[in-house]
């Protein structure tokens, strides 16, 4: 899937969310500035989780609670 700007991926991330179910798993991966952190943030938003998403870049593991 292609993005063509930080919005793009963010919107991607809000819709996404909305399909994932209690007990799902999301890992992401890719080379760094690929969208990841940018990612990770729409997914939180999209699941109404509110405050600071850190970059999982160099992470094993980031849970976040409702």
């Amino acid at each position: 899937m292609l993005f063509h700007s930080e919005q793009d991926t963010y919107n991607w991330a809000l819709q996404f969310a909305k399909e994932l179910k209690v007990g799902d798993k999301v890992a992401l991966y890719g080379n760094l500035g690929a969208g990841k952190t940018v990612i990770s943030r729409g997914i939180c938003k999209g699941l109404g989780l509110e405050g600071t998403v850190c970059s999982p870049t160099y992470t094993i593991l980031h849970e976040y609670t409702n």
